[in-house]
């Protein structure tokens, strides 16, 4: 997605050779400053390893890889579906980790924090509404995005310039975990990306791209959507989204079941 007016980079983050900045573009008539990202080629996103948690006295504990399945690829619309739909109580948030990879890096001892990772998880939702607001053209949108982050963090609702920058901070923070690093796995934290950089990645693909990002057409749904998910045929059936009007099989046969309950009352017309 691209926008004119002129670019204020900040906080460049190493990523291989190049440079991924989170950038504050000023066009004509915005009210504010509108991220993109630089540059436009950004790496695809990697498989999210797989971690077994456990509770041990009332906390959590990462305690290895999981054998049966180290890593787990994630949907092209995860940050869609997946992330906008997932409780952040602490149940929601550890069926998640278990599902789909950690939200927080845990410390030297395996304990993982799981009030940070509920916090992790609120913001990438905020990124994901963000997003969508950016594509909408919805600066009310935008705002509305962080009023649970805003909650936790005790503060009030930021306006539209703060909720860009929190926006630039928790991405870029994201975007990190891309950079080239070299560890041991005994110094702690796993060498590959966590979850919250797998989808902060992800989202930063939703923004930079200029593919349409429909809504879906069941009346009980409008979720935005990527691609058009099958339980048949895996996470995705489709890799594009032209003349695809629900975001999944089961919307579309849903919306289909109750239009033809409508017209069915309606009766023949006169």
């Amino acid at each position: 997605m691209a926008f004119s007016g002129t670019a204020r980079l900040v906080d460049p983050l190493t990523l291989g050779s190049a440079h991924v900045r989170v950038c504050a573009v000023q066009g004509p008539g915005d009210v504010g400053s509108r991220p993109t990202v630089w540059p436009r080629q950004l790496p695809d996103v990697p498989p999210v390893t797989q971690h077994l948690l456990e509770m041990r006295s009332g906390r959590l504990h990462v305690v290895d890889v999981d054998p049966q399945q180290p890593e787990r690829v994630l949907p092209p619309d995860f940050a869609l579906h997946e992330v906008l739909a997932a409780s952040t109580d602490p149940a929601g948030v550890l069926e998640l980790m278990r599902t789909w990879g950690l939200l927080a890096t845990p410390g030297p001892d395996g304990r993982l924090g799981l009030g940070e990772a509920r916090l992790r998880l609120r913001e990438l939702q905020a990124l994901a509404r963000q997003v969508i607001g950016l594509r909408d053209g919805d600066p009310g949108a935008e705002r509305a995005a962080w009023c649970e982050v805003a909650a936790a963090r005790q503060v009030d609702l930021p306006d539209l310039t703060t909720a860009r920058e929190w926006f630039r901070a928790a991405l870029e923070r994201g975007l990190q975990g891309f950079g080239v690093r070299v560890r041991l796995h005994a110094q702690g934290a796993p060498l590959a990306p966590d979850l919250f950089s797998a989808v902060a990645l992800q989202l930063a693909h939703y923004l930079m791209s200029d593919t349409p990002l429909p809504r879906c057409g069941n009346d009980r749904c409008g979720r935005p959507f990527t691609v058009q998910r099958s339980p048949r045929r895996g996470d995705a059936s489709s890799s594009h989204v032209a003349g695809v009007r629900y975001c999944q099989r089961s919307c579309a046969k849903a919306q289909s079941e109750r239009d033809r309950r409508a017209r069915r009352r309606a009766g023949p017309p006169p």
